[in-house]
């Protein structure tokens, strides 16, 4: 069906099976029927955003009153519980419904029997919105959920990868230098795996740390490393208000971008105001969609691509300071050698009762400083540097590495430019898993675009695996950067107070054993 050769009254009728094809119930439709446009949509999205960032700030100043009481803290904790149980249950209720499994009447009962109802069901039983307004709603409300849903999804992934990785490198790191150095000797092709040279990074990282702020060799580097990756994926949570505009940018660019090209496409310049304001017509509509598709891949790709470069520079800073903390030397294993030497050299280790004490002594000397690596942290320290205003030095903020310069490198801004990739990554597979549920029923039931869903299927499945290879290398690298240029210290204080304890507990448990075997002539 052509846009140059049809009535005004044939759009219509086009536009009815457009809409009925490419269902208006995601925003990647967006424009294919009238009841749903980019711009008004978009504003949507950005209403719905500020009111969600506004009941969280709610939810933050209760929860630092409450958390004082415990039982208050309880409470409020079952409540979470309750209105998760009641918000996935109204989501599924919903993708039911989008997928019309159900028969009217049985989704009328569905509809009655779900008690935990959202806000958005009330504006919606309440009738306050038109159904103009109100299908933009329900895009929006649907959008900002999968996007919180996909960072969850990532995130999780991400712990899980990084979990594997972590215990096989920890495997080799819990050697002493001295043993490490025998194994890779023996070994050569061993030594020069990817695992192996990891392993030789996080010792050579961990002798320069412990010697850095005289910490006993108790103290486990890894685990403190493992507390910067989970500061690193928790963060991915807490979206500033500036993230959130730049996501809505992303989009409205994405389709001011798949518009400019389906005008040039699909509009003729003879077009009557009443055959353009009639709607896209199912063929248009197919196409549109195929280039929007395309558009999309290449979005997805561009970040896929983004994302390994930043990734490879990370990793070669990392090289940089690992080099700097190993002395200088040719190569990890001369590092290693090296390590070994002073350890053979150093007096015995210190009890538990001496080593709590050195980490105790360093803890008290850190205070709780937030740790500021937001894009509005980053807009005002480059706004400081271009003003040539001086930053006044917190207190206590250990920097173990005052005497290596990284040129044309800053901690803060690799955290936010990172942390920006993996939002979009997630904001991209929300928009792909929304548009995928919003499709598979119409064209399993109308035959038309099968290749639709398995083209979302493929883009999916891109942004999974940047989710399972990009993202937890990325992080990695990150927190080797964080646990050393810039050392957080409210993390290294809760690392040292949280071993401190255990290595206490063990003595404890090891003197009462000592006690029994003595009363019992053991």
């Amino acid at each position: 069906m052509s846009m140059s050769s049809t009535s005004a009254a044939d759009y219509a009728n086009a536009t009815a099976a457009s809409a009925y094809e490419y269902s208006v119930q995601t925003l990647l439709h967006a424009g294919l029927d009238e009841s749903v446009s980019v711009p008004l949509q978009l504003a949507f999205i950005l209403a719905v955003t500020l009111f969600v960032l506004g009941f969280e700030f709610l939810i933050e100043s209760v929860e630092a009153i409450i958390e004082r009481h415990p039982t208050y803290w309880t409470l409020l904790n079952k409540m979470y519980r309750e209105l998760l149980v009641g918000g996935l249950t109204a989501f599924v209720s919903k993708r039911i419904d989008q997928w019309d499994i159900l028969s009217a009447y049985s989704q009328t009962k569905l509809n009655l029997s779900d008690d935990m109802v959202s806000q958005q069901d009330r504006i919606d039983q309440w009738d306050i919105l038109s159904a103009y307004s109100q299908t933009k709603l329900n895009l929006s409300d649907d959008m900002v959920l999968y996007f919180s849903l996909s960072i969850a999804i990532q995130s999780a992934l991400m712990f899980m990868m990084l979990r594997r990785r972590n215990r096989n490198v920890d495997a080799l790191s819990a050697l002493g230098a001295r043993d490490l150095v025998e194994v890779m000797s023996a070994d050569p092709d061993r030594a020069a795996s990817r695992l192996s040279q990891s392993a030789m990074k996080t010792k050579i990282l961990q002798h320069f740390f412990l010697t850095t702020f005289g910490l006993p060799d108790l103290f486990s580097f890894p685990k403190y490393l493992r507390a910067i990756q989970d500061a690193e994926i928790f963060s991915l949570f807490d979206i500033e208000i500036i993230e959130w505009l730049l996501l809505v940018a992303v989009y409205a660019f994405f389709f001011w971008f798949a518009n400019l090209f389906d005008i040039m496409r699909f509009v003729p310049e003879g077009a009557t105001d009443d055959a353009i304001d009639a709607g896209v017509g199912l063929a248009n509509a197919k196409r549109i969609q195929a280039g929007r598709v395309g558009i999309l891949l290449v979005f997805v790709l561009v970040l896929s691509v983004t994302l390994l470069l930043l990734y490879q520079y990370i990793r070669f800073r990392v090289h940089q300071i690992v080099v700097h903390a190993g002395g200088y030397r040719a190569s990890y294993l001369e590092a290693i050698m090296a390590i070994a030497a002073d350890e053979d050299a150093a007096p015995p280790p210190l009890s538990n009762d001496r080593a709590i004490g050195q980490m105790a002594e360093l803890a008290d000397s850190l205070a709780d400083v937030e740790d500021h690596s937001g894009i509005w942290d980053l807009l005002t320290s480059a706004w400081r540097y271009m003003a040539g205003t001086p930053h006044a030095a917190k207190p206590n903020v250990a920097m173990p590495i005052q005497d290596l310069h990284l040129r044309y490198f800053s901690r803060k801004a690799i955290h936010v430019f990172a942390k920006i990739l993996l939002s979009f990554n997630a904001m991209y597979f929300a928009l792909v898993w929304a548009t995928f549920n919003a499709s598979i029923a119409p064209v399993l039931v109308s035959g038309e675009a099968t290749w639709y869903p398995l083209a979302l299927v493929g883009i999916m499945a891109v942004l999974v695996f940047n989710m399972m290879f990009f993202a937890p290398r990325l992080v990695r690298q990150l927190a080797l950067v964080n646990a050393t240029v810039r050392v957080n210290p409210t993390q290294l204080k809760a690392v040292i107070e949280h071993f401190s304890d255990v290595l206490d507990m063990q003595t404890k448990m090891a003197d009462a054993v000592a006690v029994y075997c003595d009363a019992n002539l053991k």
